[in-house]
Parts: structure tokens; C-alpha cells; sequence
């Protein structure tokens, strides 16, 4: 009910509130709020709870949001590039598992495909074949 009042009312993060949760957790005080609203013959009991319960799930999204945003922003392809460019200019040359070393956490395509940009960009450049290949900063990047 709630959320169809408030997707009604044009509240776009309705949508993503999972308010049930709330509800269920105190089912007591839900169960008290729908006896008071028949007693008092008054929908403010149980709209109050409702209510609560949606800021509660909304602040409990938003909180997870910002904790994915948080791990998130180290793991775009900006800041990947960053790193391995940082990284490089502290090492005279080094090889893709040395970018596996320093970002674990990243799949190694992933790494793979960030130098092949870099070399793209002509950031890097590379010497060698396949395992044995190295890579160093493009001169005009040192």
C-alpha cells in the first residue's frame, strides 16, 4: 500500500525500498498499529508505522549505496589506469603480473585490457612476445 501511494505521488525511490523487510522485522508493532487504527477507527496508526518503516528500509538503501559506491570507485577503468600509470613511474619496467600483484582484487583480463588501452593511448609502451612481454612509460610520459 505504501509503495503505491508513494510511486503515485511520484517518488522514484519507491521502487527500490525493500519497506516488507521493515515490516516483517516489527510485525509486532504492526500488528499493534492495524488493532489501535480499528479501535480509533484511524488509518494515523498503521500510516505512521508504514511510514517509519519506509524511512527506515530508505536509509538502510541509501547506507548500501554508499558503501558500493565507496568500493566501487576504485574500480573503474579511470582509476585502474591511474594506478598502473602510477605504479609505472615508480618501476623502470614491468610485466602483467606485476599489475595482478598490485591489483588483486581485478580480475586479470581486466588488467589485460586496461594496458592494451594504455598502449592504445600510447601511455605505455610494450617490448617482447606474449609472457616475456614488458612495459615502461611512454617517453613523453616520464
Amino acid at each position: 500500500m505504501q509503495h503505491l501511494l508513494l510511486l503515485l505521488g511520484g517518488q522514484r525511490l519507491a521502487r527500490f525500498v525493500p519497506s516488507e523487510t521493515a515490516i516483517m522485522r516489527g510485525r509486532d508493532r504492526y500488528y499493534m498499529a492495524i488493532r489501535q487504527s480499528r479501535r480509533l477507527e484511524s488509518l494515523h496508526p498503521i500510516l505512521e508505522f508504514l511510514a517509519e518503516c519506509f524511512a527506515i528500509s530508505t536509509e538502510e538503501v541509501v547506507t548500501e549505496g554508499r558503501k558500493t559506491l565507496r568500493e566501487s570507485a576504485g574500480r573503474t577503468p579511470e582509476a585502474r589506469h591511474r594506478k598502473i600509470f602510477s605504479h609505472a613511474k615508480k618501476h623502470d619496467e614491468f610485466s602483467i603480473q606485476d599489475v595482478v600483484t598490485w591489483m588483486p582484487d581485478i580480475p586479470r583480463r581486466t588488467l589485460e585490457r586496461d594496458i592494451a588501452a594504455l598502449l592504445k593511448k600510447r601511455t605505455l609502451k610494450s617490448k617482447g612476445k606474449s609472457k616475456a612481454r614488458m612495459y615502461t612509460l611512454a617517453k613523453r610520459q616520464k
